[in-house]
């Protein structure tokens, strides 16, 4: 499948908001916490685009340790045939056995991603899987 133009490339530069709910491997995850907060930002314009994601857990009392709301990974996104949206992600901790791909489709109007996930959790200890909807946060001007 060939690689999009790079005008589609380019319009996932920036930050991207929503959630990710975990639909396989959920049964070793405390309280279910599932959907979380996804954040993917873009840092730069390359091909594929090189950037970070943020996952935050909703916390639902004491039996969930702080260090376990957030989740931060290295993420490398390559998008095809202008909207097919491929990303690799892995923790950036090296010590951790965390990784995975999103994968999903870029909206027309290049503002949207829905999708889905694969990967072995961190928190779990086993492959997860589950949906993905993300929107571009777009920039304010003064």
């Amino acid at each position: 499948m060939p690689v999009a133009p790079i005008a589609r490339q380019n319009a996932l530069f920036g930050t991207w908001v929503g959630t990710i709910e975990q639909k396989v491997g959920i049964e070793r995850v405390l309280n279910n916490r599932s959907p979380g907060l996804l954040k993917l930002h873009f840092t730069e314009i390359s091909h594929p685009m090189i950037g970070e994601m943020k996952v935050e857990f909703k916390t639902t009392g004491d039996e969930i340790l702080d260090e376990d709301r957030f989740i931060e990974a290295k993420i490398v996104n390559t998008i095809y045939d202008g909207r097919i949206f491929k990303c690799d992600y892995i923790n950036k901790d090296n010590n951790a056995i965390h990784f995975g791909t999103l994968y999903g489709e870029l909206f027309a109007n290049g503002k949207e991603i829905k999708g889905e996930f694969l990967g072995y959790g961190l928190i779990s200890e086993q492959f997860v899987s589950g949906e993905i909807e993300l929107k571009k946060q777009l920039i304010v001007q003064p």
